[in-house]
């Protein structure tokens, strides 16, 4: 038994760089074997205004508009997204989603935390802002995101995106326009309806009394 183990750590010891990297790419090709559910929405939703913890509210004149992103992460692997981007489809012009970064004290709002918004209905919904245009995606769990925007001319279509680190295979083409990456992405059209747009001018009026 002795001679048996004494073996098996000498072989250990000679082939250690040999075994690691095999260790090292039996976990890559786990990795590259991941494969997300993503479900974005396909028609984007007007609200009213997003919820600060202290009570205040922030509207924009050209009204706000929320696209929920769920993602499903089936794998034992933590995985990153990144590039997370909204783009008017009329214009080609990149729209800014409100960030959890956003709200803090460098912008005078006493790290308040937006965790709700008022729909169109009047009622209050809890709110999951990225914290910025990129974050991880927990090993076996489901990670919303809800994208807010404020676009500043009539819209019809937008466009959202964003990439994970898993680069794509080689000869893959890119099913989407707009940025090509070499890694995976993922990305919908989402329809916006100009006519279920509320008049935002009595909330604005109601702000400033």
């Amino acid at each position: 038994m002795d001679k048996i183990l004494c073996s098996f750590f000498e072989y250990l010891l000679n082939n250690w760089i040999a075994i690691s990297a095999l260790i090292i790419s039996s976990i890559t090709l786990n990795r590259n074997k991941i494969k997300l559910d993503v479900d974005i929405e396909k028609n984007a939703r007007w609200i009213l205004a997003i919820r600060l913890d202290d009570g205040s509210s922030i509207i924009n004149e050209n009204g706000m508009l929320i696209v929920n992103i769920k993602v499903i992460n089936p794998s034992n692997f933590d995985i990153g997204y990144f590039d997370l981007n909204v783009v008017d489809t009329k214009n080609n012009s990149e729209l800014h989603p409100y960030q959890g970064s956003q709200f803090s004290t460098l912008n005078n709002i006493n790290s308040n935390k937006a965790s709700s918004y008022f729909g169109i209905d009047q009622n209050s919904y809890s709110l999951d802002l990225p914290t910025s245009n990129y974050g991880i995606l927990k090993a076996r769990s489901l990670t919303s995101i809800d994208i807010v925007v404020s676009p500043e001319s009539e819209i019809s279509e937008i466009y959202v995106l964003f990439k994970i680190t898993k680069r794509k295979p080689l000869f893959k083409k890119s099913k989407h326009g707009f940025i090509n990456s070499p890694y995976e992405q993922y990305a919908s059209l989402i329809q916006v309806e100009q006519s279920s747009k509320p008049d935002y001018g009595p909330l604005l009026a109601l702000l400033h009394t």
